[in-house]
């Protein structure tokens, strides 16, 4: 099986669609203030999935599912967008002893996952990481999961993990961009002030390094590799780092302003002096007898 996910922006869902169930269940894999933000739906076609909802930062993504075991398969469009991931599934039919695992069995199936993943045959056995329910790799191409057991509902939380993992990282990418755009076409105070609120109310909001359920220790666990090989922590981090730029930045140009202000007014205060000094001047002459007939007679 490959699950395909692609994204569609901020766009809504359909309307035609069936709440989301993992093994005839609701999705109960993510902590409750983080699943109040989303959006899982189903229709025939495969998963609609909508996260931080009611924001401006608002990722909308579609899972198609397709069994598939073709070496030669490759990646398909979707309403003209080609995938942004790949995830693909194969089940290893255990022996009788847990531990005596056909290693060639392995290999192949490794191999093939790996050409449905990326094209090509490069991750081996020696590649993979062992869990309790399966084996895997991950990266940036997607994930091979080949399993022990004959479920795919722990597969499908992944493929929800994988979904959250991108919908935090194109919702970086998208705050850090405006940012960037903000700062170089020189935008206004307040419009620099929106932006930073929108990424301190997503940091404070929606991200979470562990957004899985603690109760869910296997699913943990795979979130934690899912980080790790996508860099999300890390983009987070930038995220953070580019924000504090952008405020550096902003104060050195008000810092700048303020001063260009405080020399304008000390110029006009000194101005200003100088006119008093001649004004109190012409005052004083003024005031002095017989001057006017004096400068009169000079002249």
């Amino acid at each position: 099986m490959v699950a395909r996910i692609y994204s569609f922006g901020d766009e809504a869902l359909p309307k035609a669609c069936n709440a989301l169930t993992i093994d005839g269940k609701d999705v109960q894999v993510f902590r409750k203030v983080l699943r109040e933000q989303m959006q899982l739906c189903e229709n025939r076609d495969g998963w609609w999935l909508r996260f931080f909802v009611e924001s401006d930062y608002a990722q909308c993504f579609f899972v198609q599912f397709t069994q598939e075991e073709a070496p030669e398969s490759k990646p398909v469009k979707y309403r003209g967008r080609w995938p942004i991931s790949t995830l693909a599934y194969a089940y290893l039919q255990q022996a009788a002893e847990p531990e005596a695992v056909d290693a060639q069995a392995l290999e192949r199936a490794c191999r093939a996952t790996s050409v449905l993943v990326r094209g090509s045959k490069s991750v081996g056995s020696c590649d993979l990481y062992e869990a309790s329910t399966h084996w895997g790799h991950v990266d940036g191409r997607g994930a091979q999961y080949i399993s022990k057991h004959d479920r795919l509902a722990q597969f499908e939380r992944h493929v929800l993990l994988h979904v959250l993992a991108y919908a935090y990282l194109l919702t970086m990418e998208t705050l850090g961009d405006r940012l960037s755009e903000a700062l170089t076409l020189g935008k206004g105070e307040q419009e620099l002030r929106d932006l930073y609120k929108k990424v301190a109310l997503f940091q404070a909001r929606s991200f979470f390094h562990q957004p899985v359920r603690l109760s869910n220790a296997a699913t943990c666990e795979a979130w934690v590799r899912i980080d790790e090989a996508l860099g999300i922590h890390a983009a987070s981090d930038e995220l953070f780092k580019q924000v504090e730029s952008a405020h550096y930045i902003f104060a050195l140009d008000e810092e700048k302003r303020a001063q260009a202000l405080q020399q304008q007014r000390a110029r006009e205060e000194k101005r200003r002096d100088r006119l008093l000094v001649i004004a109190g001047l012409l005052l004083a002459l003024a005031s002095v007898p017989g001057l006017y007939d004096l400068l009169g007679a000079w002249l």
